[in-house]
């Protein structure tokens, strides 16, 4: 089984289209369509459904795309040592949840290599909830995480249980995110009370510490969609299929916001705020060059934040 169609086939799961799939990949659709069809062949059991609108996965396609991601996140670290005696320093490794990943990690990746050309970035989406697992077990990692007020004494004593350090980087809230056709998108804010008869999109249970356990209760009608990433929720929400639940500020830089395609919308009476953090390890302070990572971090992040939010008045 060869590596390329395992990225083959990750890119075609991620844009849902074998054309666009092939033109990120730069190579023609019918090479990869070829390379999918080995891959199916290989394994014995069909990825994708096609048809006009696109591609869909199998149940057995889902989950080969999960481990296929995990497979290639660990060959990615395997030229680790390579990298260091190349460049003299340890790569920085960027892990952050799928709403903070989208929105920052590209101007990050860019500004590192103008100011850092001797170190290198190696960036990874992962649920929120393993960001701290990340942390402990990779050298020279920064973890950008979000956590409820009620959830943040638990972080800090496990932070302090393992000498890890946590800055504050914004505070956000939850928001509606909700198709700009839908006849509700023209209010400012929406009450709870108001959620009972839409159609929700989120994470699986087990991959959602926020929506899940505080919203449940309040869409009590309509239909459940449990997708395994921010694409594919977005998606349901353009296409008013369903709403989602999502931190508003991190999420306002989203192309889908801008392009007016997705609206933000308030919960009128839900007042629980959601902090970000950068989580990283004491130990590794004494290095000077990253801590200038980490001041370097925390200035385009809240940069990058603070444009869109201009943008948007």
């Amino acid at each position: 089984m060869r590596i390329e169609h395992l990225k083959y086939f990750c890119e075609v799961a991620r844009t849902r289209s074998i054309n666009e799939a092939a033109r990120n990949l730069f190579i023609t659709q019918p090479a990869l369509t070829t390379a999918l069809n080995n891959l199916e062949k290989e394994l014995g059991f069909r990825l994708l459904v096609r048809s006009y609108n696109g591609v869909t996965l199998t149940a057995n396609g889902e989950r080969l795309r999960d481990d296929c991601e995990k497979i290639l996140t660990i060959i990615s670290q395997w030229h680790l040592l390579a990298e260091k005696e190349k460049y003299g320093h340890e790569p920085i490794h960027i892990v952050a949840n799928p709403a903070a990943y989208h929105s920052i990690i590209t101007p990050l990746i860019l500004e590192f290599a103008h100011c850092y050309k001797d170190i290198d970035v190696f960036s990874y989406e992962v649920k929120n909830q393993m960001i701290p697992s990340y942390i402990e077990k990779t050298a020279y990692a920064v973890g950008i995480i979000s956590v409820l007020n009620k959830d943040e004494s638990a972080l800090r004593q496990q932070a302090k249980e393992h000498q890890w350090k946590l800055d504050l980087l914004l505070e956000d809230k939850c928001q509606l995110l909700i198709s700009t056709k839908n006849p509700l998108a023209a209010a400012e804010s929406i009450a709870l009370s108001d959620l009972a008869a839409l159609n929700l999109a989120t994470y699986p249970e087990k991959d959602d510490p926020i929506v899940m356990p505080l919203f449940n209760q309040y869409f009590r009608y309509g239909v459940r969609f449990h997708l395994s990433n921010l694409e594919n929720i977005l998606q349901m929400v353009v296409k008013d299929h369903a709403v989602a639940i999502m931190p508003g500020r991190m999420l306002s830089r989203n192309p889908y916001v801008l392009d007016g395609k997705i609206k933000l919308m308030d919960l009128a009476d839900y007042p629980q705020p959601l902090n970000y953090y950068l989580l990283y390890r004491k130990k590794e302070l004494k290095q000077e060059w990253y801590k200038d990572t980490l001041r370097l971090i925390k200035q385009i992040f809240l940069q990058e934040l603070q444009i869109e939010q201009q943008k948007l008045k």
